[in-house]
């Protein structure tokens, strides 16, 4: 039997929200071929809330972040790099340009 990198464990139903368990695994085998067991703890995140749909409203000073919003006066953007030329060395230690 060939070793395995990892396990898929499936489970028939959703885990409860805010809920801790435990797992564990005896005899499994190791990459290096020794059995030894395995036992982790985990705790589930909070349940969403009801109208995971709905967005919260924004903070007072937030700037909305969606592709309407117009730039700040004097806003200019960079020039995209030309990615076909390496970038320009600096200038040597001593010899301003």
């Amino acid at each position: 039997i060939g070793l395995a990198e990892y396990v898929l464990l499936y489970i028939g139903a959703p885990l409860a929200p805010q809920s801790t368990y435990r797992l564990v695994l005896k005899d499994i085998r190791g990459l290096l071929g020794a059995s030894r067991p395995s036992d982790r703890a985990f705790s589930t995140p909070k349940a969403p809330s009801k109208d995971s749909t709905a967005k919260a409203a924004p903070a007072a000073n937030t700037p909305l972040s969606s592709p309407t919003t117009r730039p700040p006066p004097g806003f200019t953007p960079a020039a995209p790099r030309d990615t076909t030329k390496p970038p320009p060395r600096p200038p040597a230690a001593g010899n301003p340009e």
